[in-house]
């Protein structure tokens, strides 16, 4: 009936709870009527309100100067009730335009099939909704996938389908479907960045109707363990340093993973002053996810903090493997050879920091090395006769 003259001023009344940011103040009233999704349909001339409530099948005029006096009418009820009850039935989702004509002093409503704008609010991910789609809409939701990176899997149990059902979905800019199917089943897709939570999904059928349960479960996120090592020289030994490091991914910016340690004293070789472990799923807390910067940070604070980081001997090194290094002189002799070393060295004069890329190589551990093994400046004797004289006539 888009286009034509629904209903006409032929009775009086009207409720409506307002928004303060729309409508104004917001006034309770006793009956059970509200604008309910059409705020399109709202119409005020001189002392007469008129609007839609989609929920209850119903034409609403609300008539009166101020709140004492309004008085509300179901202005449908008058001989078209069960004509306008199938009208929101059958498009509760579209719009319902209002208006009103001075000239002929109607209230003037217009169905058409454009949809209601709608802010849909996200399902959390493990959650299973059933969809009812018709042919020729689309269905659409969105769905919080969090913050952990991994594969979330969508699985479908179509109930009933006259024809085929295409579920697909965008995520970080990337298109998965199911294709058409007409059969249960499932799917998977690649949730790779922690700032990007949201999936979108929209839900087709061929023909008819269909009838689907979709459950889209969270990420199955790898567990990694991230080991803080820190190598130093016995000559440093009781000095204190805070050891840092945090990570980056788009927009998400994780929690700085802070401890002091005291510099060991010792005569092995390396000298272990701090071995330190913490384990947790990917893409969360102080875990970094595949492809996120990761800073490697040597932080002087004061008072307590009295070693001096000198960028140009010590280092920052990371590796990420499978291969368990315990802390033995063989295996960290071992791990130091097998990293990388972070460049370059920024910051300055307290705070000295390198970066590099958390390599999407899948393995289960990732060790950040503080190699703190700076030489000791010592004074050497020499001569031109013989090792003997350089030794035993040093002045």
């Amino acid at each position: 009936m888009a286009g034509k003259n629904l209903l006409s001023d032929a009775a009086a009344g009207g409720a409506i709870t307002s928004i303060p940011e729309v409508l104004g103040t917001q006034i309770a009233r006793l009956e059970k009527y509200g604008i309910s999704f059409n705020p399109e349909s709202y119409v005020k001339w001189g002392y007469d309100k008129y609007f839609t409530d989609a929920k209850r099948g119903a034409v609403i005029q609300l008539r009166g100067g101020s709140f004492k006096n309004e008085e509300l009418s179901v202005i449908s009820a008058n001989g078209l009730r069960s004509w306008f009850r199938d009208l929101f039935i059958e498009s509760f989702e579209t719009q319902k335009l209002g208006g009103y004509d001075p000239y002929m002093n109607e209230y003037v409503l217009s169905s058409n099939e454009t949809e209601i704008p709608v802010i849909s609010e996200a399902i959390d991910c493990g959650i299973t909704k059933t969809y009812l789609i018709r042919a020729g809409s689309t269905t659409e939701f969105n769905v919080d996938v969090g913050a952990y990176v991994g594969d979330c899997t969508v699985t479908y149990n179509i109930i009933n389908v006259d024809g085929t059902v295409n579920i697909s979905n965008v995520y970080n800019s990337t298109t998965t479907t199911s294709g058409d199917v007409s059969v249960s089943g499932s799917y998977t897709f690649n949730k790779n960045s922690v700032s990007e939570q949201i999936a979108e999904f929209d839900v087709t059928t061929s023909t008819g109707t269909a009838t689907v349960e979709i459950t889209i479960s969270c990420p199955a996120a790898q567990e990694i363990t991230i080991f803080q090592i820190c190598v130093t020289n016995n000559g440093d030994a009781g000095q204190f340093i805070h050891n840092q490091y945090r990570w980056v991914d788009g927009a998400f910016v994780s929690p700085l993973h802070s401890n002091q340690i005291e510099l060991a004293s010792g005569t092995t070789n390396p000298l272990v002053s701090q071995y330190d472990s913490v384990t947790g799923a990917q893409g969360a807390g102080v875990i970094p996810a595949d492809g996120a910067v990761v800073s490697i940070i040597s932080n002087k604070i004061a008072p307590t903090d009295d070693f001096v980081f000198d960028n140009t001997v010590d280092e920052f090194r990371y590796l990420r493997t499978n291969t368990l290094y315990n802390n033995t002189e063989a295996d960290i002799t071992s791990l130091l050879s097998a990293s990388t070393l972070a460049t370059p060295i920024t910051g300055g004069p307290n705070s000295y920091e390198a970066s590099f890329t958390m390599p999407n190589t899948g393995e289960q551990y990732l060790y950040l090395i503080y190699d703190y093994r700076n030489g000791t400046s010592a004074t050497l004797c020499y001569s031109t006769v013989d090792e003997t004289d350089a030794c035993c006539n040093c002045p």
